[in-house]
């Protein structure tokens, strides 16, 4: 059984992307081992890799090569993030919103916006000091991305032109810049890339699409990555955005892929690829600027890459073993 805030993210994820062709693009696989963690997924790792955090079931939990697995949370709270150091998260819960959470201190909630009845956080600086997310009115549907900062308190983003709904998906490791999808006025969804002294940028869309999300960006937030949907919602094709080249089409584009993450420097980027009418991912897949697309080794079925480490080493996700069932893995790349 996999945790509430996955299939919360997952069943998003399709409702907003569609169902796309699937299949192999051919592309070679890449040099890394395939590492049952254990839970059913991973969806954190420190800078270099040496701390993971997962769910299994509805509770979460850290793991570390020395200690193993130890249940950190309660479960009513999901997580979504860690730190650098892997001593900070973020994540939320149903019934009471964003969270913060220190090994230390335990867990602190982030608290709503005036008018606003829902938080969820979704990404946090790699200090663990500033956490990004989004509010929501229940009545109305608005949906605005929020900062926190240890502090100060929780502070609205703004919108793009038409002030629709906006969505925050990660944050740059120096806390500097948030990414995500806003509505745009012409009704449909652009990825932005938002910092506090150039508000909210507009990163557009691959030639011939229709809408597109960011979900992760690098250290300093010069390199943005995500996907851009068609017109007909059936095809979407994982980008990669810096401010001099714009955004940038990876993969050959035969396939529906998604870029999920990305490591501090840029260069290493992960993600899937969804295969016919399942509503699994078929594949997960590493980039790199030196060596372009390859696969990740599998267990024994479908993949699904969540995250990599700031150092480009560590891939966590969770992937289909001999039974059927799907467990929390790590790849390390040689």
């Amino acid at each position: 059984m996999r945790s509430w805030w996955f299939f919360a993210s997952f069943f998003f994820l399709l409702l907003i992307a569609g169902c796309g062709g699937g299949g192999s693009e051919g592309a070679q696989v890449a040099d890394a081992s395939i590492e049952e963690i254990g839970g059913n997924t991973l969806y954190g790792v420190s800078y270099d890799g040496s701390v993971l955090v997962g769910a299994n079931g509805i509770s979460s939990f850290i793991w570390t090569e020395l200690s193993g697995l130890s249940l950190i949370l309660g479960s009513d709270e999901g997580g979504t993030d860690i730190s650098d150091d892997g001593q900070t998260m973020c994540g939320y819960s149903p019934s009471q919103g964003a969270f913060r959470w220190t090994s230390g201190v335990g867990t602190t909630f982030l608290g709503n916006v005036m008018g606003y009845d829902v938080s969820e956080a979704y990404g946090i600086s790699g200090d663990g000091t500033i956490v990004a997310g989004q509010l929501k009115n229940i009545d109305d549907g608005i949906t605005r991305a929020f900062q926190w900062i240890a502090g100060s308190g929780v502070v609205t983003l703004g919108t793009l032109p038409g002030g629709g709904n906006v969505y925050a998906r990660g944050i740059s490791s120096d806390g500097n810049v948030i990414v995500g999808f806003a509505m745009h006025s012409d009704d449909h969804f652009r990825a932005f890339r938002w910092t506090s002294g150039g508000g909210m940028l507009n990163l557009g869309l691959l030639s011939g699409d229709e809408s597109s999300f960011a979900t992760a960006a690098s250290a300093d937030g010069s390199v943005v990555v995500g996907y851009s949907r068609d017109p007909d919602s059936t095809k979407y094709r994982a980008f990669r955005w810096t401010n001099s080249g714009g955004m940038q089409q990876i993969g050959s584009g035969v396939w529906s892929m998604e870029a999920l993450d990305v490591s501090d420097d840029g260069n290493t980027v992960i993600g899937i690829e969804w295969i016919g009418d399942s509503i699994g991912a078929n594949r997960s897949w590493v980039w790199t600027a030196s060596n372009g697309l390859k696969y990740l080794p599998v267990l024994a079925g479908d993949t699904f890459a969540r995250k990599v480490s700031g150092n480009g080493r560590v891939i966590v996700g969770e992937a289909e073993n001999a039974s059927g069932n799907f467990v929390g893995v790590r790849w390390i790349l040689n």
